[in-house]
């Protein structure tokens, strides 16, 4: 059973309320999710196999990918990276 879950609208809104949005500022951000997520999936209320937590790993690090070709776009701004019926 996997978490229904939108890492890139996360991770995006996430890096558009940085005061700091640097490099590693970043990095910061996304080694929290990728503990957290770890953390969620092994040790939550509902046990998950190995291949779901693979699999939600890959689409976080996708998700971290995909926010970071739009900030090494060199946008000054990471607005875009918010759906805008969200933002």
């Amino acid at each position: 059973m996997y978490p229904v879950t939108d890492y890139y609208t996360l991770l995006g809104r996430a890096v558009s309320e940085l005061e700091e949005n640097t490099d590693g500022v970043r990095e910061a951000l996304y080694e929290r999710a990728r503990a957290a997520l770890l953390r969620l999936l092994r040790d939550g209320n509902l046990p998950y196999s190995e291949p779901e937590i693979v699999g939600e790993q890959l689409a976080l690090e996708e998700a971290i990918r995909r926010v970071e070709a739009v900030s090494g776009a060199g946008l000054s701004n990471t607005e875009n990276l918010v759906p805008e019926e969200i933002a």
